[in-house]
């Protein structure tokens, strides 16, 4: 059983003019400056990403992944 973070969401993220790349984490903000999730310092995205293993603790065999 396998858990993964996909951190860079390839599929359909193409580099802008600056040839970058936005991040999952970058992508939960919002670019229109009157939206209250606008880009701007000191904010965080809403979501994070993390690769959850459920484990039966008598066995220790994993039991679900997301």
């Amino acid at each position: 059983m396998v858990a993964a973070t996909p951190s860079c969401n390839m599929l359909g993220n193409l580099p802008g003019p600056s040839g970058v790349t936005q991040s999952n984490r970058v992508r939960c903000l919002n670019t229109n400056p009157a939206h209250p999730n606008k880009i701007e310092p000191g904010k965080r995205p809403r979501i994070t990403l993390t690769p959850t293993l459920v484990t039966d603790t008598k066995s220790g065999k994993a039991v679900v992944s997301s």
